[in-house]
């Protein structure tokens, strides 16, 4: 009974791990044939976002592109429910402005890009850090810890986007779920 059970188990992680395989092959092909067809940046990472949501089932989906003189990451896509956007908005006072971050000295973006690795971010103090570098505003930056309560977000992957060696974006995902390394690791290849 014990090397049935242990075989069954055997057999069940098998098949999780080519379902996992056959997603990311299904999410790459998909891609492939996007940029073959002559799509635009912004449509192959529309197709991105609505893919990653399919496997990872996130709460926010955001990619970043890098500024043409690499000193700025600048909000391409963002997938925020919209619930949730307008909670903020509301208790900001104004409409969500079109958000980038200036990679300065210390930003922990610009550190995720210039390491060039996916990175898991799980502690709060992080993840309010990369949402406070979206501003100058000395008032927006005290709000951050009440923003980051309402996205109710635990867990972020944040995944440079390199060409050739140079960073020319970056994915982020989050969920109040956690992200696993495996999570992690999917996404790297993918």
């Amino acid at each position: 009974v014990g090397n049935q059970l242990g075989t069954m188990l055997l057999r069940k992680r098998a098949e999780e791990d080519n379902k996992r395989k056959t997603e990311d092959l299904l999410m790459i092909q998909s891609l492939n044939n996007a940029a073959n067809r002559g799509d635009t940046v912004g449509q192959i990472f529309e197709l991105l976002k609505e893919e990653t949501a399919k496997i990872f089932s996130p709460r926010g989906t955001a990619f970043y592109r890098v500024s043409e003189d690499g000193e700025r990451l600048e909000m391409a896509v963002l997938n925020i429910p919209t619930d949730l956007m307008n909670r903020i908005e509301k208790m900001i006072g104004m409409k969500l402005p079109k958000l980038g971050v200036t990679l300065r000295e210390g930003s922990l973006y610009r550190e995720i890009l210039l390491e060039g690795n996916p990175r898991l971010i799980e502690d709060s103090e992080s993840i309010q850090q990369l949402m406070a570098e979206f501003t100058d505003s000395p008032a927006l930056k005290k709000m951050v810890g009440v923003i980051s309560a309402i996205l109710g977000d635990h867990s972020v992957m944040s995944v440079p986007m390199i060409s050739e060696g140079i960073p020319i974006g970056l994915l982020e995902v989050s969920r109040s779920e956690p992200f696993t390394e495996a999570d992690l690791q999917r996404m790297a290849v993918i």
